[in-house]
């Protein structure tokens, strides 16, 4: 499923780590930004502030079945 979120206020860091690599993107995304996370693409985001968005999904994930096209991710901080 590719997703589009779209920061309509607030500020959100965006943490994401593309598909075979072990690295995490860390980015910050403010109203008016459009992210847009590829299928098997594994991401997250945390709001800095009090925040909002709106979130697309083209695939599995836009529609009932949304739980199937999903994983649960833990994520630490060392």
């Amino acid at each position: 499923t590719t997703q589009w979120t779209i920061v309509t206020k607030g500020k959100l860091v965006v943490y994401t780590q593309k598909q075979d690599s072990k690295e995490i993107e860390v980015t910050e995304a403010g109203p008016g930004d459009v992210i847009k996370h590829l299928p098997g693409e594994t991401h997250a985001f945390k709001a800095i502030v009090p925040s909002e968005a709106i979130v697309c999904a083209r695939g599995p994930r836009a529609a009932k079945n949304y739980q199937t096209d999903t994983q649960k991710v833990v994520i630490t901080k060392d």
